[in-house]
């Protein structure tokens, strides 16, 4: 159970006392670790702790009493007052304005815990929020922005409480833009992506983004044929061929041996970039270039000419198995014209 949770329902037991939220609050941390399932947090057990609580309290009042006896004693005070003065009434006036100082102190600490506690709560219902797919964090914190959480319910009480309200931030983002948001499995994803024609954004984690990639572009042909982009927070792009190293057909270029490699995931690549930064430093000469250099790869492959990979499962008519260099160069003889 909830550190929080427990709090609520021990002070609902306690009642009115005397005992401080913080008190309270140190008392419960302390039991934290006895209790070893929810199921114990029943009445009885609350009915205990909250006995030990009251009989804190008590002994709090029986002090000040003593304190209070020791210091008339002391000063030979007596109820009629002090050698001839109003020497009781000099004292009830500074205990009263003591107990006044002290509660106003232990209300700016009472709110002090509060804030502090509900500001605790708020990170733990983000966490378990994003543990569930809010994974935008302008939006998690936009939709938590300003809410009263309730410290009486439990974490994830609150998690399912809240998540709707990312949804919806989410989901108006969207609409405005024309976009259909929605969660799915990952193997329902993976069918819509075999079947599509694309047009959507495919949200998914690191390991299930590399993995489900190269399922899918192996089975629209080849992995060769798509390239990958990162980008981060920071504007920072980075583009990659997404089967990285292919090591066999390296191991045989090293050999001296021919290979048919398809290079077109590592020339769009190489493109990507360069139209990136032609973007940034405003070149649009360079970023012309990168798009004749994908119209020039293009046209090789629908013109027949193509590596081994794509060989085996084109249904062209005149169609040409070349290797790894004849296909540069075949790419080149039509980048040669379009840059004519």
């Amino acid at each position: 159970m909830e550190k929080e949770l427990l709090v609520s329902k021990l002070k609902e037991k306690i009642g009115s006392t005397n005992v401080s939220d913080k008190t309270i609050s140190a008392y419960v941390e302390a039991v934290m670790p006895t209790i070893t399932s929810d199921e114990m947090v029943n009445d009885t057990f609350l009915a205990s702790h909250a006995s030990v609580v009251k009989v804190m309290g008590g002994q709090i009042s029986h002090d000040a009493s003593v304190e209070i006896n020791k210091y008339k004693e002391q000063n030979k005070i007596d109820d009629k007052g002090q050698n001839g003065t109003e020497g009781l009434d000099a004292i009830q006036s500074m205990l009263e304005e003591i107990k006044n100082e002290n509660q106003a102190l232990r209300e700016r600490l009472d709110k002090k815990d509060s804030e502090a506690l509900k500001a605790g709560l708020v990170k733990k219902v983000m966490e378990g929020m994003k543990a569930k797919g809010a994974n935008d964090a302008y939006v998690l914190k936009k939709a938590m922005q300003g809410v009263d959480i309730d410290v009486s319910k439990s974490v994830d009480e609150l998690v399912e409480t809240y998540l709707p309200l990312y949804d919806n931030e989410y989901k108006e983002k969207f609409e405005a833009a024309g976009i259909e948001y929605f969660y799915t499995l990952i193997d329902d994803a993976v069918a819509r992506v075999i079947r599509s024609h694309g047009g959507y954004i495919w949200a998914c984690k690191n390991y299930d983004g590399d993995v489900m990639s190269d399922m899918v572009s192996t089975a629209y042909g080849s992995l060769a044929m798509m390239t990958s982009v990162l980008v981060s927070p920071a504007g920072i792009y980075e583009y990659e061929a997404a089967h990285g190293t292919v090591q066999r057909h390296y191991y045989k270029y090293l050999k001296g041996e021919e290979t048919s490699t398809n290079s077109v995931a590592t020339i769009f690549a190489w493109s990507g970039a360069m139209r990136k930064r032609g973007e940034l430093d405003k070149l649009p000469e360079l970023m012309a270039f990168a798009d004749k250099l994908e119209k020039a790869t293009i046209q090789t492959i629908e013109d027949g000419i193509m590596t081994g990979d794509l060989y085996l499962i084109s249904k062209l008519e005149n169609k040409k198995k070349v290797n790894s260099k004849e296909f540069l160069e075949a790419i080149n003889e039509r980048l040669a014209k379009l840059m004519a």
